[in-house]
């Protein structure tokens, strides 16, 4: 069991602001600087007591030989929240202020930018009043921290002793992920009174500009319609906010995958490595902060997050990457030219090379229109009966043809889900030639591996990204391990030790410490049969805790 308390971000300089009201209420609001309790000031968010983080895992060896095992772990993992999206909230009033005009549109008919006035000067205030237009970056007062809960069952296999297969199926699942919603979004009762006002049959329906239609209920028309003389009134409960960037823990992600791992170790100057994966990435929000190329921020609809989900951005079905290194049989200890000058020019020439194959990545596809009329562009319908569209260059189409994504009716978003097609697939090949000169190496110490690895536990620094600090840090570790060794005819006792040490997840001061007296034991030439005798099985337990603390205001 693992209990970690991460404590709220604040800015040692009172530099971070936000709002604590909803940002869809009503006008004016109010933003509040906030920081540490310590120096009177509220948090951006309330503390999460909640980190507990359970854990369990075991090793099996169910033939007693050393060649089977088989391994499962559980274990719950939190993350916490990262400094650049504190430091947007830096660009809040009263640090930022911002002058907002409407500008030119070509479906409101607005003022052109020539005729615009010049901005005028601005006070540093914390009060945003209607029509001020501000984007600003609010993260939700209530934050739970998001954590994801992994698991994972393998097989692995060594039925000669330079072979090695494995295979694991490995799932995570991410609960109360972080991901970015409109704070200020078009409310659907307003929204339905003005698809019922903007019909031609509608005698009130009359405005300098003509009639409204359901094509003038887009975009900024639904905050600032009634300002710029287009619509009787405003989709929103206020436009001080041009929409709002509200960061929450409202997404969630889901992986399976089975991976596929086959080595061949170094023998006879060969050694040759592949990795498969098959996978499923499927979320509702990839990226709190930054979309993936070609993507939107917001969600097509923030009162429907549940349509957002779907393949998730960095989704890769299947992957196979394959390496190998070859020693040419040729010089000194082969049979191949062990004497004469041109032994020695090509004596110790390596052939190396990897080779990638991966399926392509997901991408959304979007119109231009918002026919929701949520303020946001809409995907398209899928049609594949429609009328293809003329293709310019044919070997680099991507997907379906663009005359099957016809644009859905007013009133509706698509019927296209999010990362429904797929780019093109990957390939690289990549291949090497080395030549190791045997007088310049370096002699051997004789321990197995090249020599043993120093093991240090892990530390704690506080964070130092600019000026927004990370707040107190409990880290609680409460242990109890249990390892059975059984070595009898095993060729690599170390190996298999360490496959142990990992499905347990012991720290590494503690495996080291393990690992080199074993070690030590095959450095003397010990053989293993001598090591341990047949009818003994050793245990090895690990028992015991540790608290860390952490204060960023301290040096």
């Amino acid at each position: 069991m693992r209990y970690q308390f991460n404590g709220v971000p604040y800015d040692v300089n009172n530099l971070l602001s936000t709002l604590f009201t909803n940002p869809s209420g009503s006008a004016p609001f109010t933003f509040t600087i906030a920081g540490d309790r310590e120096h009177g000031l509220p948090p951006l968010y309330n503390n999460d007591w909640h980190d507990f983080e359970p854990r369990i895992g075991f090793a099996w060896y169910p033939f007693k030989q050393g060649k089977t095992s088989i391994r499962a772990s559980y274990g719950t993992f939190d993350d916490r929240v990262f400094g650049q999206l504190l430091g947007l909230t830096r660009g809040n009033p009263p640090f930022q202020q911002i002058f907002f005009a409407p500008t030119f549109n070509p479906m409101a008919g607005g003022p052109a930018v020539s005729t615009l006035p010049l901005p005028p000067t601005l006070t540093a205030t914390a009060v945003v009043n209607n029509e001020a237009g501000n984007f600003p970056f609010l993260v939700d007062p209530h934050l739970r921290m998001p954590y994801s809960q992994n698991w994972n069952l393998g097989v692995q296999e060594s039925p000669f002793p330079t072979l090695l297969i494995e295979v694991d199926y490995v799932g995570s699942k991410g609960i109360r992920l972080l991901r970015v919603i409109d704070g200020n979004p078009p409310q659907p009762n307003l929204v339905a009174q003005l698809e019922a006002f903007c019909v031609p049959t509608n005698p009130a329906n009359s405005f300098p500009s003509g009639q409204c239609d359901q094509r003038t209920l887009q975009f900024n028309n639904l905050y600032f319609g009634a300002e710029s003389g287009v619509l009787p009134f405003d989709a929103v409960n206020n436009n001080a906010f041009l929409h709002a960037a509200f960061f929450t823990g409202a997404a969630s992600s889901i992986y399976h995958a089975l991976q596929v791992n086959i080595t061949k170790r170094l023998s006879r100057g060969l050694a040759i490595q592949g990795a498969y994966t098959w996978s499923h990435a499927i979320d509702n929000s990839s990226d709190p902060m930054v979309p993936t190329a070609g993507n939107q921020e917001f969600p097509r609809n923030s009162f429907d997050l549940a349509a957002e989900r779907g393949n998730s951005d960095f989704d890769v079905r299947q992957r196979l990457v394959v390496n190998y290194t070859w020693e040419i049989p040729v010089g000194r200890g082969h049979s191949h030219m062990a004497d004469g000058p041109a032994g020695k020019i090509l004596e110790g020439w390596q052939v190396a090379g990897i080779a990638t194959f991966s399926s392509g990545l997901p991408f959304d596809i979007f119109t231009d229109l918002d026919t929701a009329h949520v303020g946001e562009i809409q995907r398209p319908d899928f049609s594949p009966a429609g009328i293809p569209a003329p293709v310019g260059s044919p070997r680099t189409q991507t997907g379906p043809n663009l005359g099957f994504f016809p644009n859905p009716p007013f009133g509706r978003g698509g019927d296209l889900g999010r990362n429904r097609f797929r780019g093109p697939r990957y390939q690289q090949l990549g291949h090497g030639f080395a030549e190791d000169y045997p007088h310049l190496r370096t002699p051997r110490s004789g321990i197995p591996n090249g020599g043993l690895q120093s093991f240090q536990p892990h530390s704690v620094q506080p964070a130092r990204e600019s000026h927004v600090q990370s707040g107190h840090l409990w880290t609680i570790d409460l242990r109890s391990e249990a390892c059975r060794w059984n070595l009898r005819r095993t060729a690599n006792p170390v190996r298999h030790e360490t496959h142990i040490l990992k499905a347990f997840d012991i720290e590494g001061s503690q495996a080291g410490g393990l690992l080199a007296s074993r070690r030590n034991f095959a450095a003397r030439g010990v053989p293993a049969k001598a090591r341990i005798r047949s009818q003994d099985r050793p245990y090895m337990g690990v028992a015991g805790w540790r608290v860390s603390f952490a204060d960023p205001t301290r040096k």
